[in-house]
């Protein structure tokens, strides 16, 4: 054994000296002056050991504590925001989500300043009719489009400033107080539609390489929340069910599609879609066959709606022709929903006890990232492959 083998074995164990006291006592009793060298000022290998080993178990420790603090951290962070979404996602009235989107920011992240602003761009669809200007004068802003494209050069990214100058901020009142913002982008229906700006006091609370995940979904959220809203009001506003059938009628088809579509392009989620001709037998124009046809319907209706589910969306779009849109499904799953709503049509008997005879085709497409830029582009897809069924005489095409 050589001399630093040596020293780390009587290091580690202590014990030794317990047979040999009179060893230790000698030991004690150098000098070091009586050495045959002068000692060195660099640790010796033994020591180096030792010191590393000391060291590694300090930085495991303190990588430990950092770690458990972090996971607190993301665990609150997440607990304020499943909260915050739950808030605004339940909304049917913008000033309120609005005024309480921003309360619950302000109080739960400790910040001094939360603005909303949103594009007067009339594209948008959203109706100043919606909001309660004097409830939200600190909160809300509308801005031009080109403001927005020069916050966010990218569209996506959020923009983070470190330390800003005396009168920088984006805020319009008080924003000499604000040395530190971050503005998030807001898409409703996958265009730049506003942002959530928040400001704080303090220089670089927000920075360039900040974490960003947790805002961004915020954002998001607002969007949809937006979005809803919106759809809510035009639906309000307007008659959106079929008579007949109780399903909804054309125009409620527009504003369900594009937000289907767009969320199954920016999430590369599945969507199908079914269009579908029902063809009843030709009767006489008098006042018991319209009632006939009107029974027919009726039960047509309820046939769709039971074959559907929750998130489904049916649709009326002429007066035999129907549309189903099957967000989370492959054309393969959409084929059979297809098929099983088929078998039930043609095996309907009207309540009297009589057969009716139903000729239906239905058309079947699918969403494909690679091939679909807008909600028309599905929409021609079923249209054709519905056209191929009625000329080729299937029942159900798939294109």
């Amino acid at each position: 054994m050589n001399k630093d083998q040596i020293a780390i074995y009587l290091n580690e164990h202590p014990e030794f000296f317990n047979d040999y006291p009179e060893l230790l006592h000698k030991f004690k009793q150098i000098d070091h002056e009586d050495l045959p060298i002068q000692p060195l000022k660099t640790l010796s290998i033994a020591d180096r050991i030792l010191k590393r080993a000391n060291d590694d178990k300090e930085h495991m420790r303190s990588q430990l504590e950092w770690f458990v603090e972090i996971t607190e951290a993301n665990e609150e962070i997440q607990e304020h925001l499943f909260e915050i979404e739950r808030a605004i996602m339940s909304h049917i009235d913008l000033s309120e989500m609005i005024r309480q989107l921003t309360g619950d920011i302000l109080t739960r992240f400790v910040l001094e300043r939360v603005q909303i602003c949103l594009s007067d761009s009339p594209e948008h669809l959203i109706d100043c009719s919606l909001i309660n200007p004097d409830e939200l004068k600190d909160s809300l802003h509308f801005v031009s489009p080109e403001k927005l494209e020069m916050w966010f050069p990218n569209a996506k990214e959020p923009t983070l400033s470190g330390e800003l100058q005396p009168g920088a901020s984006v805020f319009t009142e008080g924003g000499d107080t604000i040395r530190s913002q971050a503005l998030i982008p807001v898409h409703i229906r996958g265009k730049l539609a506003g942002a959530l700006c928040l400001g704080s006091q303090e220089p670089f609370h927000f920075h360039e390489g900040l974490r960003t995940d947790y805002l961004m979904r915020m954002a998001e959220k607002l969007g949809m929340a937006i979005d809803n809203i919106m759809l809510l009001d035009s639906l309000r506003r307007q008659p959106v069910l079929d008579k007949q059938t109780g399903l909804f009628n054309a125009s409620y088809l527009k504003p369900v599609l594009e937000r289907e579509f767009d969320r199954a392009r920016r999430y590369k989620k599945q969507l199908s879609l079914i269009k579908m001709r029902i063809d009843t037998p030709s009767v006489p124009g008098d006042t018991e066959a319209v009632s006939r046809q009107d029974v027919i319907f009726k039960e047509v209706g309820r046939v769709l709606a039971e074959s559907s589910r929750g998130g489904d969306s049916l649709v009326r779009t002429e007066s035999n022709e129907f549309l189903m849109l099957l967000p989370g499904l492959e054309s393969h799953a959409a084929v059979k929903v297809a098929e099983r709503i088929r078998a039930a049509l043609e095996s309907f008997a009207s309540p009297n006890g009589e057969s009716t005879c139903m000729e239906c085709r239905f058309g079947v497409s699918s969403f494909a990232l690679d091939s679909m830029c807008q909600p028309s582009d599905l929409t021609q897809l079923a249209t054709r492959a519905l056209s191929q069924a009625r000329a080729n005489g299937k029942r159900v095409v798939t294109c």
